[in-house]
């Protein structure tokens, strides 16, 4: 998926920034990004007020098409969408689990990575085990939103059955980390996290270079 690749930084799916906590998001601001300018910033905001809306939406079990189409229709670029899986300074939702403080290096796109590398302790992942199921429902959330940008041109011979199929990839990740993170099973956090790495990675390579 071009935008939504480039935004996650893996080659799978809120400003006030939205601190992803335990016990649900909280919003604090940052300065704005230096390449970024005040227009930029906002529409970031909004878009993450509104994901955040749509997360809230899938805890609760409920359909969120018309909500994602809603944010397709209100906002061109997937990537204004998508900055949810920076660092909180870059405007992102950041992975904060209780305790722990905004800083440099603290996105959901770095933790879903590294989940991917190293298997959490039991000890961890009991700690963090509301802020991964947390991350589990925004990644349900954002695949949903990248489906409705699906591209509307082939690119090296890839077109929407393909897009439509990382986002199936995603989404299944997505739910294997929530089931995973509610077991407290390392090793399937683990597996799922890859899982979501695979499904973004290949995504990514079949369109980051479609115009």
């Amino acid at each position: 998926m071009m935008s939504l690749l480039r935004a996650l930084g893996l080659a799978t799916l809120v400003l006030g920034v939205i601190l992803l906590t335990g016990s649900g998001g909280s919003v604090q601001a940052f300065d704005k990004d230096k390449d970024k300018d005040d227009d930029d910033v906002k529409e970031i905001k909004a878009a993450q007020k509104d994901v955040l809306e749509m997360v809230k939406d899938v805890e609760g079990g409920k359909d969120i098409s018309a909500k994602a189409a809603a944010i397709k229709k209100k906002y061109d670029e997937l990537n204004t969408v998508m900055n949810v899986y920076k660092p909180t300074p870059k405007h992102g939702i950041g992975y904060l689990p209780p305790g722990t403080k905004p800083h440099v290096g603290d996105g959901l796109e770095l933790k879903i990575i590294a989940l991917g590398k190293r298997m959490l302790p039991k000890a961890t992942l009991q700690k963090e085990k509301e802020t991964l199921i947390k991350a589990g429902y925004i990644n349900l959330a954002m695949a949903e939103v990248a489906r409705k940008y699906v591209p509307s041109k082939v690119n090296k011979g890839k077109g929407p059955k393909d897009w439509n199929g990382h986002v199936d990839d995603m989404k299944k990740a997505s739910q294997e980390l929530i089931a995973a993170a509610k077991a407290g099973d390392p090793v399937k956090v683990k597996d799922a996290a890859t899982n979501l790495n695979s499904a973004c990675n290949n995504c990514h390579s079949d369109f980051r270079d479609n115009p």
